[in-house]
């Protein structure tokens, strides 16, 4: 997408009604969306390998022998994979923006309003 930059700039701008259309703004886009997607990757990666070491951990017979395998240790590492699949979760959301912001600056605020308008109402807790 970068390599085409001033082919694919003019025709993803077809509904940009007031930003530049200029080769050097839609590579950074590109990089910014890129750069997102890889925090998101590593973030989910990470989840990942602790909630793995969470499942080899619980599953450890006996007194635990090592400092490391205390049960707050074992709260540690599932919280901080925890807080690692938050940060990745987080990431694909800021991926829409970023996404629209391809289209033009008018779709880059429509979007984000969208998001955190879907995000108030999906992300509360219903009153009981």
């Amino acid at each position: 997408m970068s390599g085409q930059a001033e082919n694919i700039a003019h025709s993803w701008h077809a509904v940009n009604l007031a930003g530049s259309s200029s080769a050097g703004l839609w590579v950074a886009k590109v990089v910014l969306l890129l750069a997102d997607f890889i925090v998101a990757f590593f973030a989910f990666a990470m989840a990942i390998r602790l909630a793995n070491h969470v499942v080899f951990m619980i599953n450890v017979p006996g007194p635990a022998p090592h400092p490391l395998l205390t049960p707050e240790q074992v709260a540690h590492r599932l919280n901080l994979a925890g807080a690692h699949f938050a940060t990745g979760m987080r990431a694909f959301f800021f991926a829409v923006p970023l996404v629209f912001w391809l289209f033009g600056p008018a779709m880059l605020v429509i979007a984000t309003l969208g998001l955190v308008f879907a995000l108030h109402r999906l992300d509360r807790n219903p009153a009981a």
